[in-house]
């Protein structure tokens, strides 16, 4: 899987798609009607000085949805500290007086770094940048950061506030030696040398940087015999396809199925209408725009195969990986992969269960016509979550009493299975890749 999602990665980072960066956002729709976002724009000079009192305010809709991204600067992947460096920034307070997107101002009630807004948090950490472009526009951010702070104070009650600095119409992801020096300093922090190649020194990716004890002869100093990068682009390729290997496609009670496509020609639009096209009709849904029931059974849009059998150019295989949910700051545990699945082989699957499942919906109807019970639409992710079973009381397929017989079912089965698998793949040549065979640890 990992050698798929760097190929992704440097699929996206080629494109120069800056939105697939592992730290570069932008502002999430305010789901809250009665609050915006308003965004201002604030003229940058060539010696990287500017005066806060000549920003605007923009009102080109496509460019505030397409050229707008802010830096999320961390020296972890678990960073908190919402540390300021450079370029746009995005601040907004929530319904509860939270401040979210990733600005703080100085709140002198907190104590330590808490305290402090989020430029000066971010001072420390800026001394990297000395004699770069940077460290010339923060000396000019320094000398407006009172009208900031004032400005963003006045404005937080009302909307959420995107202010952007325009570098002479060019972004400050645009500015190609300051960016190389931010993309630098990532690969200083995440990281180091061994054997004239690039290792991961923190965690970044769920396979990577594993403790000392879990290295080659338990030694820290052979992270480089698990996976090293050659050069400064391989490293990068992970920073960019990181993203796309955490996205489920199936996702519920701590467990996840993830699928990555695959193809010698895979191209960047093959991955973007694979990865956001496959969204649309859910959201639809979700949003109330239509129903499920306004969709024919023959339309219906499967969670799991529709997103693999849909004519995407240059897909031709894919890894698929059923992984544990960790909690917030831990990686995911992957616990079966099953690399390159046939794209062939998914279609001619895909029509026997949606040929099937129809004849079943039919019965189903029949059975329960009259009855005034709801008929939910039987496709594979509904069966998925009828296996987990649902978060509501109510709806436990699986009682705390057989917990314990259903788990070492589930073991027993997987065992079972893999030893099928392991036959097949030697009599057939099928290959199958896996990092953990028992779904329960």
């Amino acid at each position: 899987m990992l050698e798929t999602v760097l190929n992704i990665g440097r699929i996206l980072r080629e494109s120069g798609q800056i939105k697939h960066h592992r730290y570069i956002r932008k502002p999430k729709p305010i789901t809250d009607k009665k609050i915006s976002i308003e965004y201002f724009s604030i003229p940058v000079k060539e010696d990287f000085s500017f005066d806060f009192d000549e920003k605007t305010k923009i009102t080109d809709e496509d460019f505030t949805n397409l050229g707008l991204y802010y830096l999320v600067y961390k020296t972890v992947d678990t960073d908190n500290s919402v540390k300021y460096i450079f370029g746009d920034i995005y601040y907004e307070v929530d319904k509860d007086g939270k401040e979210v997107g990733y600005y703080r101002l100085r709140n002198d009630a907190a104590k330590n770094l808490q305290s402090l807004d989020s430029f000066h948090r971010g001072k420390k950490d800026a001394e990297t940048f000395i004699g770069t472009g940077i460290e010339k526009f923060r000396v000019a951010y320094e000398n407006n950061l009172e009208k900031i702070d004032k400005f963003l104070r006045e404005k937080r009650s009302k909307s959420g506030i995107y202010l952007h600095f325009n570098f002479g119409g060019k972004s400050w992801y645009e500015l190609q030696a300051e960016w190389q020096a931010i993309n630098q300093k990532f690969l200083v922090e995440f990281f180091t040398h061994q054997q004239d190649k690039y290792v991961l020194q923190k965690f970044l990716y769920k396979t990577l940087s594993l403790g000392s004890g879990q290295m080659p002869s338990f030694n820290s100093k052979n992270t480089y015999k698990v996976k090293c990068f050659s050069n400064v682009s391989e490293a990068m390729n992970l920073i960019y396809g990181i993203n796309y290997s955490q996205r489920d496609v199936i996702g519920a009670k701590g467990v996840k199925i993830i699928v990555l496509p695959k193809g010698k020609n895979l191209c960047y639009n093959d991955i973007e209408s694979f990865f956001e096209k496959r969204k649309l009709q859910d959201e639809k849904i979700v949003e109330g725009k239509i129903s499920r029931e306004e969709i024919s059974l023959e339309n219906r849009f499967d969670g799991l195969l529709d997103p693999l059998v849909r004519e995407v150019e240059n897909i031709e295989q894919f890894d698929l990986v059923f992984s544990r949910a960790s909690n917030a700051g831990s990686p995911d545990t992957d616990l079966v992969e099953i690399a390159g699945l046939e794209k062939s082989f998914l279609v001619d699957l895909s029509e026997k269960i949606k040929k099937l499942s129809l004849f079943l919906q039919e019965e189903k109807n029949k059975f329960l016509s009259g009855k005034n019970k709801k008929i939910e639409y039987l496709d594979i992710t509904t069966a998925f979550l009828n296996i987990l079973g649902d978060k509501t009381t109510d709806k436990k397929n699986i009682k705390t009493i057989y917990s314990k017989s259903y788990l070492k079912f589930i073991e027993e089965f997987i065992a079972e299975m893999m030893f099928y698998y392991l036959l097949l793949s030697r009599k057939f040549n099928i290959t199958l890749e896996t990092e953990y065979v028992a779904l329960i640890p």
